[in-house]
């Protein structure tokens, strides 16, 4: 079985097989490590072998099952003060193809997310021929503020993001985004696609200031239309309704 950790992601590939990737565990070390889990057996894989460059060790990140592709994106490599090591923020896109058991990383156009760790992500399968492999929308999250020192107020450290990110997997593209969008939150980690959209729940906002953040229990159905933008471009809108 895996080391114990915390701020994996764990995914459905099919009836039976579910993916645990990465983390933290122990001592603040942050893993890139890939597991199977059979559900029917009740069997772990042990650490897999993988063909191609695996992604680097990260722990909150997002993943999301899209075809037969294991999509992960960003996360947070925890730093290690005492070492001399910042913490980081990611916003780089790896695939896995769970049958062939192999990475890649995609080359990606347009203006990517800012990098951030916490943040909800979800399929939206093609609903027509020329939306090719449909769509990877990325929600809010969180990362610290670059001009704030540890020292400060948790909320002033964080910075809780707010924006819908919409990756045209056909093209490889993020598209630009017009949205209507619920409150800034990070730690929205249950999320359930579902008829094109998705059910956010929860996360936590953290004031300026404020050494608490303050957690939050609303349910946000998220919807995705994309469509051609000025131009000709494509472009994607959002919206949230509680």
């Amino acid at each position: 079985a895996p080391c114990a950790r915390a701020g994996h992601s764990w995914t459905a590939v099919d009836g039976r097989r579910l993916l645990l990737f990465g983390g933290m565990t122990t001592g603040h070390r942050v893993l890139s490590d890939l597991h199977e889990y059979d559900a029917e057996a009740g069997t772990w894989s042990g650490a897999l072998d993988t063909a191609g460059g695996a992604p680097r060790e990260r722990w909150c990140h997002s993943a999301c099952l899209a075809g037969r592709s294991l999509l992960v994106f960003g996360g947070w490599v925890y730093g290690l003060a005492p070492m001399g090591i910042p913490h980081e923020f990611l916003n780089d896109l790896h695939a896995l193809d769970v049958d062939a058991m192999a990475w890649s990383t995609p080359a990606v156009g347009g203006v990517p997310p800012r990098p951030r760790c916490q943040a909800p992500c979800f399929h939206v399968p093609p609903r027509r021929a020329a939306e090719g492999r449909g769509f990877l929308v990325v929600y809010g999250g969180a990362c610290h503020n670059p001009t704030a020192p540890e020292a400060l107020a948790y909320g002033t450290l964080v910075a809780d993001l707010d924006d819908f990110n919409v990756l045209d997997l056909g093209t490889a593209t993020w598209l630009p985004v017009r949205c209507c969008f619920p409150r800034c939150r990070g730690g929205v980690n249950a999320v359930a696609s579902w008829g094109g959209a998705a059910i956010l729940s929860g996360g936590m906002h953290s004031d300026p200031s404020a050494h608490i953040p303050r957690f939050k229990s609303d349910l946000v159905r998220v919807s995705v239309m994309v469509g051609g933008g000025p131009g000709g471009a494509g472009g994607a809108a959002g919206t949230a309704a509680a």
